[in-house]
């Protein structure tokens, strides 16, 4: 195999090539890739030498693999180019962990996500890879709701400048100092830098990235046959479709027969699949698998949990309460009669909003054009938020679902206040005119969340 790591002179890199070596990795042909003031240094692998090259001579050179190193920033801008020549690359930062069209992948946990098409595959923080791993066979017994984590880390994550101050230490040295108290033989509660909520941004990060969008091609809904086995599996879509936690979809054979029958005008929240399993109107199981075949929700429902003065329940829907509570009688209701007994595409009309997080995200203008005449030169993101205390995360996606700027990340908003698009995307690049949308998500130390989505036009004037 021709392998490049980029960041090989980085102590990550360097870690990665002694891992690779030591796993006897086969590598036919290595390239490592670094900065242009290291290109032309060597470094050994394996007993033979290698000269650093340049990232442009390692996507020329095309090898199959390239393993990322290197800094969010610079993940950012070479991944995209070195995926457009074909070459696969695994990248090892932060920077396309919560980019919804990337997958997050640990190989123990779900590498039955990836394909082909698949060119920039991301990968957790260490902290994170290590935890999934545990927690998926126990999760997957006991169905977890809630975690406590502490993770003690070595100074090397925190760079050179880290080691250095440790043997500095040990020898009785003055020298710079990473940290600002003494590290040998000493544990500091600070991993990366603290964030307006109170939490380190290494702790965010196993908060966030383990909280993934789902693709319903990974998804298959069943039954249970008179002798409770399961039965009638079908895949909820033939293609990847994803969803963002707090969105709303409905599955169904004849999506034209359901808008006609209910008030809805969410059309794109409508999938159609080519079967369903039979769902008797007494009573039967509803079941939600992964590609595992592991059970993920089952509802094992009754005509009987209908409200008791509703004489007719035809056309009726039951809806969930509590999205987060069991999957009882006792969390289910039918949906009520100012809504027309069911809100397909739409939140449940007896959802207990009470418990949720109450405010308001709205975009103004809803078109506008950023061309620097003095006339809806950016748009304003406006919040309003009963309390303070929640985290903002940002991000603009194009028609195409591909996130073209993140406009904010862990953010500390106040009660109310306001953000601003200038219509450039993330490398500060002119975007094309279209629908763009803007999806909002906010949370707080209390487990409180709640996700907005606003669409915007850009347009550019003729």
């Amino acid at each position: 195999m021709k392998l490049a790591v980029v960041g090989a002179t980085g102590l990550v890199g360097s870690k990665m090539l002694q891992v690779l070596e030591e796993r006897n990795f086969p590598v036919n042909e290595l390239l490592p890739v670094a900065s242009e003031r290291s290109v032309g240094k060597e470094i050994l692998f394996k007993g033979k030498s290698y000269k650093i090259i340049s990232a442009q001579e390692a996507i020329a050179a095309r090898p199959q693999l390239a393993l990322f190193s290197a800094g969010g920033s610079t993940s950012l801008e070479l991944a995209p180019r070195f995926a457009e020549a074909g070459i696969t690359v695994i990248d090892n930062s932060s920077a396309w962990r919560m980019d919804a069209d990337k997958k997050l992948v640990v190989p123990e946990v779900n590498a039955y996500v990836l394909t082909k098409e698949d060119k920039i595959i991301a990968n957790p923080n260490c902290s994170t890879i290590q935890m999934v791993v545990v927690l998926q066979p126990l999760h997957k017994r006991y169905n977890i709701k809630r975690i406590v984590v502490s993770t003690y880390q070595s100074v090397t994550g925190t760079g050179v400048k880290a080691v250095t101050q440790l043997m500095n230490e040990r020898k009785n040295i003055d020298g710079e100092m990473a940290y600002k108290y003494k590290i040998d033989k000493n544990a500091i509660p600070h991993i990366d830098v603290f964030m307006d909520n109170g939490y380190t941004k290494e702790e965010m990060k196993m908060v966030n990235e383990t909280k993934k969008i789902i693709d319903l091609k990974q998804l298959f809904i069943a039954n249970r046959s008179n002798t409770g086995v399961i039965s009638s599996i079908n895949q909820l879509s033939s293609e990847s479709i994803l969803f963002f936690p707090g969105d709303f979809i409905v599955i169904t054979e004849e999506a034209l027969v359901v808008q006609q029958q209910y008030l809805t005008t969410a059309t794109d929240a409508f999938v159609e699949t080519g079967s369903m399993p039979s769902f008797p109107d007494d009573k039967g199981n509803v079941i939600i698998l992964n590609a595992q075949g592991n059970v993920l929700d089952e509802v094992k429902y009754s005509e009987k949990w209908h409200f008791a003065l509703i004489t007719n329940n035809e056309g009726v829907s039951l809806e969930r309460i509590d999205y987060n509570a069991p999957s009882l009688q006792s969390n289910f209701h039918s949906a009520s009669t100012s809504n027309g007994y069911g809100t397909p595409g739409y939140k449940n009309s007896q959802f207990r909003i009470d418990e949720q997080v109450q405010g308001e995200v709205t975009i103004s203008p809803q078109i506008f054009s950023p061309d620097n005449d003095g006339t809806d030169d950016f748009a304003t993101l406006n919040f309003n938020f009963t309390e303070p205390g929640y985290v903002t995360n940002i991000t603009i996606f194009d028609a195409s679902g591909r996130p073209v700027r993140y406009l904010q990340r862990n953010a500390l908003s106040g009660i109310r206040g306001s953000y601003r698009w200038d219509g450039l995307g993330e490398k500060q690049q002119k975007l094309s005119q279209g629908i763009y949308i803007i999806f909002t998500e906010i949370f707080n130390t209390s487990g409180k969340k709640k996700q907005f989505k606003n669409t915007i036009v850009l347009a550019r004037r003729g």
